[in-house]
């Protein structure tokens, strides 16, 4: 078991979440640009182990997303631990609602009902792809 840092995002990071994105399977998400005053990371000998970033949809309301351990460092406890931290930032800043939007993957839900999160709803992802032209 390691015991991680946490860390704001910083720019010096960057470089590293490309590779940690590939590794949980979300790789699509290097290039998308994070708010620093709402990301959080895990570091363990500065590699990036766990990841949360937030968005406030308006006060009381805010969505934790993603929420992500990397593979190898999965079922230490790290994501209840920077979830907690985010919804502590969060009522801080005057959220008094916090959602996740989660991928029902068989340990995640479970989990995120341990830390006092309630199913709210159910929800279909519709997709459609185009050919490239």
């Amino acid at each position: 078991m390691i015991v991680p840092t946490m860390s704001p995002l910083r720019a010096d990071l960057y470089p590293s979440l490309g590779d940690f994105f590939r590794a949980c399977g979300e790789g699509h998400m290097a290039d998308w640009e994070w708010n620093p005053a709402n990301t959080l990371l895990a570091l363990h000998e500065d590699r990036v182990v766990g990841f949360v970033s937030a968005w406030v949809d308006g006060q009381p309301y805010a969505w934790i997303d993603p929420l992500l351990v990397h593979p190898d460092h999965r079922n230490q406890g790290i994501g209840v631990w920077l979830g907690w931290t985010m919804e502590a930032i969060l009522q801080k800043r005057g959220v008094s609602v916090i959602r996740v939007l989660a991928r029902d993957d068989g340990d995640l839900i479970p989990q995120l009902k341990r830390c006092g999160m309630k199913l709210k709803g159910s929800y279909t992802i519709l997709e459609k792809t185009y050919a490239a032209s």
